[in-house]
Formats: C-alpha cells, sequence, structure tokens
C-alpha cells in the first residue's frame, strides 16, 4: 500500500505508525509553475488532460 501527499503534514513518526499498518511507499509531490502544474492536475470537469 502506498500514498500520496504533498508532504505538508508528514513527519517520520506519522510515517513510522502507518508501516506497521502496511504502508511499503510515500510519494511526495512538488508544485511546479502553473502551465505545467495544471497539464497534469484534473480539470474543472474532472477529466485528466492528455497531451
Amino acid at each position: 500500500m502506498g500514498a500520496i501527499s504533498n508532504g505538508y503534514f508528514v513527519e517520520r513518526e506519522f510515517i513510522e505508525e502507518l508501516k506497521p499498518l502496511g504502508l511499503d511507499w510515500l510519494k511526495i509531490t512538488v508544485d511546479g509553475n502553473k502551465k505545467p502544474h495544471d497539464f497534469y492536475r484534473p480539470a474543472a470537469n474532472k477529466k485528466i488532460k492528455l497531451r
């Protein structure tokens, strides 16, 4: 099991509590400039923008 987070509330103690519950991986995302960020973000209509 994994999780994706912006990392805002992620601290070592929190991760250590989740590991025994099955956490195998954690991905921390970083926002970039508006154009590339919005390219991969769901649109207002909830559809993913494709290239």
